[in-house]
């Protein structure tokens, strides 16, 4: 009687335990759909709770060896395992002929549960940052679009910067750029600080960027690198052409500066690669720049796009040869339904009177330098 009594206390107390642990995080949940509504709180809970948590959890994570190994991997790795082993005891739970409906109750409890915490950790690890002011509202480089002629003007200035930086990275007897991985790595701290000076809002502590061990995964699912807000960790996809890789830790690092928005980061990056000094990240900022100014171009004005085209050096046209059969081998629709969800919603285009808005990477990038005296 008294082992039947402890086992009721004891089930009841699990229970308990259980219900408190799914409350907490859809409570979380809740007060962060509230705080999303306004603006100015999600600023405030920007600046107050999650930039600072992020701000530990990538102190944490550069500690001793862990500079060097992304921890993002593991958890990922981990919760891959996870989920299938889960699915797996749910799935023995529902061919078991007894005590099924508890047994599967219990599983998916725990899944909700954990799926629950998950949704709750990012949402005010990052997720509170999207609700927030833009970049384009904290720098003050905000218009309603840009004109075809300044689009031309600085379109021109990339595609005369990257050939005259294509010529300053060491480059092997193919052609190609060969620069070391770790070199790339290591002077990637001071990469924000030429662009700091006029852009304060980008100014931050500089975490290690991490290679990711499964690259090449990464390259099927379309990703050049992956921001993880659990632990603060800018990753980077080293499986890519060479020169693209200090563009993408540029950009992780953006997100690291409180950046959301990827069309953004891509801005943060490009400015800070072109501003920092270094002949190798500046090529890969005119050359990232290039990419995203001549497709606009290409849309707006294809004559002068191909006039462009024309003023191209020899190394800047490998360069995007080589880029082009990279991502070809990785055409798969799994890349195409990754790159969709993460961040297709982010991307938006209008025409009104001749002004047409080409993306907000785009746009500020135009808005930035349209004046500028080499434009």
């Amino acid at each position: 009687m008294v082992h039947k009594l402890r086992q009721k206390r004891a089930a009841r107390c699990a229970l308990a335990v259980r219900i408190v642990a799914l409350i907490i995080p859809l409570f979380s949940l809740l007060l962060f759909l509230i705080m999303r509504g306004d603006p100015t709180r999600a600023d405030r809970a920007e600046q107050a709770i999650s930039a600072p948590l992020r701000g530990f959890l990538a102190q944490v994570t550069s500690l001793g060896p862990l500079r060097y190994i992304s921890v993002s991997e593991i958890l990922i790795a981990a919760c891959v395992v996870w989920v299938f082993a889960a699915l797996a005891a749910l799935i023995v739970a529902l061919i078991r002929r007894t005590a099924r409906l508890k047994a599967v109750l219990r599983h998916l409890s725990v899944m909700v549960t954990v799926a629950a915490w998950v949704a709750a950790l990012f949402s005010w690890t990052w997720g509170i940052g999207y609700s927030g002011r833009n970049l384009a509202e904290k720098t003050g480089l905000i218009s309603d679009g840009v004109s075809v002629e300044d689009l031309r003007r600085v379109t021109a200035l990339f595609a005369e910067k990257a050939s005259e930086y294509s010529r300053k990275v060491p480059r092997d007897e193919n052609g190609r750029v060969r620069v070391p991985l770790r070199e790339i790595f290591d002077q990637s701290a001071a990469v924000y600080d030429g662009i700091v000076s006029e852009f304060p809002v980008l100014d931050a502590p500089a975490y290690p960027p991490k290679p990711m061990i499964f690259s090449r995964i990464m390259s099927y699912l379309g990703f050049t690198g992956v921001y993880y807000g659990f632990t603060g960790e800018a990753n980077v996809n080293v499986d890519v052409p060479v020169f693209t890789i200090p563009f993408t830790i540029a950009h992780e690092m953006a997100h690291q500066r409180g950046v959301h928005s990827e069309d953004e980061a891509n801005f943060a990056s490009i400015a800070a690669c072109i501003t920092s000094g270094n002949d190798v990240y500046a090529y890969s900022g005119y050359f990232g720049g290039l990419l995203y100014l001549s497709d606009a171009l290409y849309g707006a004005d294809p004559d002068a796009w191909y006039a462009l085209s024309q003023t191209l050096s020899a190394e800047v046209l490998s360069d995007f040869a080589e880029q082009s059969a990279y991502w070809e081998r990785f055409e798969t629709p799994a890349s195409e339904a990754a790159s969709t969800l993460y961040d297709g919603f982010l991307k938006s285009y209008g025409q009104e009177l001749g002004v047409r808005s080409y993306g907000a990477c785009v746009d500020l990038l135009v808005t930035w330098l349209a004046d500028s005296p080499d434009a």
